[in-house]
């Protein structure tokens, strides 16, 4: 929900996510020939300006002993500095004769900012994007220099732990509005591999034992004999998908041009499954991954019957994708009623995502349901406890007009504030109202303007046409704010007045541009 203005709603937005595709990167090692094998292993736990990491160090120091039972010279840094991280790629491209299967994997924190990947050193401090060039080292920059050095690049990345740029109330606006985890990186270079711990933008987990569960299910299957890449990923992603109850999916990226092992040579029958022959499998990880893939690739009456298939095989996220695209007749027949039972098969597994559209159903009396208040509340609570952002905002919007309850601006604002931490868009414009107009908190139009600029840069249409259609709703003081915070970022030069004219309307339509 979109709260246009605390005392005027000027319109309600409520946004899901058809199919939460998420990832982290790492690369897999291993060429069949008598080539030269080199490893690059980086590991990041000792931060000093975002939340310390227990696994990365551990994860780095056991996948190089490994690997250097499997002829790597293997070049390792641990709690690397942003000089030492830079000077260790470097150190390490120039030595590449050209002639190498390289393997590169890092682990530790990484940021996605407008969709590019950078990599944390471990005394990184990130306040402007402007930072990122010098404190952080760009995920794409990497492979650009190991694919001009080497032969083949096999990249793993267990590196979407979160996103500490979340810790910095200087920096946030950089990141709201975007998923933990990394951004979808696209190869441009054949013969190169690469790995990610989880899906794009979704998050990886650092785990309870010494090592990450993604690292976890790498260390148990880099070492078997006569297994093809493709294979083992598979492999690797069951184990994971298994282990952290449905919560992680590894996701592949690979333009390799001919079949690569590890170890040894092909073992009869362990010849990757002919993709047409996926929805056969009983392995839902597979599936699931194959229904992503086919999601971001378009190809979307495929996918459908992919995430179907992982449905019926107890993939609770298949079941949310699956109702998604029901609800919206994308790539099948539309059948909100069928999504719904879907949702509620997905809920039963504790999806925060499902029960946020049960809520929504129940809310709107869409679905076949009847409209109910209470019971959209419930669900959302549900929700709401499970992290869902969306669930969150309508919650407080719901307290703040009083639907279902009795209207408590305090109960709004508290969950206005939750769910804008957690990086909800919409519920940064409305907590924004609330501070413009002082309601359930102190006026304060400096914060709403910030809120609203976050909400902007999170790329919350709604708020943008308030700012440019109805800005005589708010403030004088938070129109001032509003133009200074654009000064801010570079956007607008004209007079702090207050006056939201041409040149003012025109800067607000360049954010994020």
């Amino acid at each position: 929900m979109f709260f246009g203005r605390a005392r005027r709603i000027s319109l309600k937005l409520q946004l899901h996510t058809l199919v939460v595709v998420s990832f982290c990167l790492f690369v897999m090692p291993g060429y069949a020939s008598a080539e030269k094998r080199v490893a690059l292993i980086v590991g990041n736990s000792a931060y000093t300006h975002a939340p310390p990491l227990e696994n990365p160090k551990h994860d780095a120091a056991d996948l190089s002993a490994l690997l250097k039972t499997q002829g790597f010279a293997v070049t390792t840094g641990i709690d690397l500095t942003k000089r030492q991280m830079r000077k260790t790629v470097d150190g390490f491209v120039a030595g590449l004769d050209g002639s190498e299967t390289v393997f590169f994997f890092y682990a530790g924190h990484g940021i996605q900012v407008r969709g590019k990947n950078y990599l944390a050193a471990v005394d990184a401090r990130i306040t402007s994007q402007d930072d990122l060039g010098t404190q952080a080292v760009a995920l794409q920059s990497v492979l650009q220099q190991l694919n001009a050095k080497a032969r083949v690049v096999l990249g793993f990345l267990d590196a979407c732990r979160n996103n500490p740029l979340k810790q910095s109330k200087e920096s946030s606006a950089l990141i709201v509005g975007q998923k933990d985890g990394l951004a979808r990186e696209d190869l441009t270079a054949k013969n190169t591999f690469l790995a990610f711990a989880t899906e794009p933008g979704n998050v990886a987990y650092d785990g309870t034992g010494r090592n990450s569960p993604f690292t976890t299910a790498l260390l148990a299957h880099l070492d078997r004999p006569g297994i093809e890449l493709s294979v083992l990923m598979t492999d690797v992603r069951r184990q994971v998908f298994e282990t952290t109850k449905q919560k992680q999916l590894p996701w592949t990226n690979s333009s390799l041009l001919d079949r690569l092992f590890l170890k040894g040579q092909a073992v009869a029958g362990k010849a990757p499954s002919a993709p047409g022959r996926i929805l056969e499998s009983d392995d839902p990880a597979a599936v699931l991954a194959a229904a992503n893939e086919l999601f971001a690739a378009k190809s979307l009456a495929k996918a459908a019957q992919m995430y179907e298939r992982a449905a019926e095989l107890k993939a609770i996220p298949a079941m949310t994708a699956f109702g998604n695209m029901l609800t919206e007749g994308i790539g099948v027949p539309k059948d909100p009623a069928r999504a719904h039972a879907w949702y509620l098969r997905a809920a039963e597994g504790n999806d925060a995502e499902a029960q946020f559209l049960i809520g929504r159903n129940y809310e709107t009396g869409k679905a076949g349901v009847v409209k109910d208040p209470k019971e959209a509340l419930a669900w959302y609570r549900k929700a709401a406890n499970g992290g869902n952002g969306d669930a969150m905002n309508n919650l407080a919007v719901m307290h703040a007009l009083g639907e279902g309850v009795v209207a408590d601006f305090d109960e709004a604002v508290r969950w206005y504030q939750k769910a804008a931490e957690a990086g909800n868009g919409n519920a940064m414009f409305n907590l924004a109202a609330l501070y413009d107009d002082g309601q359930g908190v102190k006026k304060d139009p400096k914060t709403a303007a910030r809120w609203v600029m976050r909400s902007i840069l999170a790329k919350i249409e709604g708020a943008k046409l308030e700012m440019v259609n109805n800005s005589a709703a708010w403030s004088p003081e938070f129109r001032k704010m509003f133009q200074k915070e654009m000064h801010g970022i570079g956007i607008y030069k004209g007079s702090i007045d207050g006056k939201f004219g041409p040149g003012t309307r025109t800067a607000i339509e360049k954010i994020n541009q």
